[in-house]
């Protein structure tokens, strides 16, 4: 009695552990080219199965729900188990570019420009697109760039309104004259 029990236990084992590594083998090929596909990920419910071998051969397991089959330059498939056949055709995508890796080094330099370059868009933007009629930054109050600018703004606007009042005699031909152009249009 106990042999058997022990026998029919080992044998459940057996059985469980062949159907838990249960695999199946598919090929997947170009069918254009009528050749094999290598280097095609398989996936099997969102889990890494294979890559196809210069073959095309790829093993997958028994059980599963949805098989994903992609490769650059191919169109990436998404086949119900159902639909699973033992060669899958990878169709050539024409408008696909491919991946595209970029490299790059960040320096220091590339840091402090962009900084810098912030800075002063931030100011542009707040010009171009004024949200209200009035601009208020506290941290302007502190600064003296800001104070020399203003100051230097103030005495430019003065030289301005003088240059407008200023009654020589070229200032005034050339009003005259730009009076005369105007009246000839």
């Amino acid at each position: 009695m106990m042999k058997k029990s022990l026998l029919i236990a080992l044998l459940a084992m057996l059985v469980s552990t062949t159907m838990v590594h249960a695999q199946r083998r598919i090929i997947v090929f170009d069918p254009e080219i009528n050749e094999p596909a290598r280097a095609v990920t398989v996936w099997a419910d969102h889990h890494k199965a294979d890559t196809t071998n210069i073959l095309g051969q790829v093993t997958i397991p028994a059980q599963f729900d949805t098989l994903y089959v992609s490769k650059s330059g191919y169109v990436a498939l998404r086949i119900p188990r159902v639909y699973v056949e033992d060669s899958i055709p990878l169709i050539r995508d024409y408008n696909h570019i491919g991946e595209v890796v970029v490299y790059a080094e960040r320096s220091t330099n590339l840091d402090n420009a962009v900084r810098r370059w912030t800075k002063e868009e931030q100011t542009e933007v707040e010009l171009r697109n004024p949200i209200t009629g009035i601009g208020f930054n506290m941290s302007d109050v502190f600064s003296r760039k800001q104070r020399r600018d203003r100051k230097h703004a103030r005495q430019l606007e003065k030289i301005f309104k003088q240059m407008d009042n200023d009654d020589s005699p070229i200032i005034q031909s050339y009003r005259r004259a730009l009076r005369k152009k105007k009246t000839n249009r």
